[in-house]
């Protein structure tokens, strides 16, 4: 666990998996990957913003290896669609709007 400024412990990630399944899953040209801190004082933590088809999708509380692969599932299924999807059930109770 991570202890925040604010003392709220928030769950440490691996972004070892993030790297993995995107070279495993060959995105490297397809998708770029970047791993960042928070952008200021959150109230969401381990945020994951998917740019995809000119929208932003914004997915909160990825804590878990399982939401990193339901994550990647999902890109790839976008792309198979060649366009925007709603996110499936394993996603989308995390799905959020990034301009609120």
């Amino acid at each position: 666990m991570l202890l925040r400024p604010d003392r709220r412990r928030i769950p440490a990630v691996s972004t070892q998996l993030y790297h993995d399944e995107w070279e495993r899953r060959r995105l490297r040209d397809v998708v770029h990957l970047t791993i960042g801190g928070c952008l200021g004082p959150c109230v969401l933590a381990n945020v994951v913003r998917l740019q995809f088809d000119g929208h932003a999708l914004w997915f909160h509380s990825i804590n878990a290896d399982p939401l990193v692969l339901a994550l990647y599932d999902h890109i790839e299924a976008m792309l198979r669609a060649d366009g925007r999807l709603s996110p499936p059930p394993s996603l989308a109770r995390y799905q959020f709007s990034g301009s609120r």
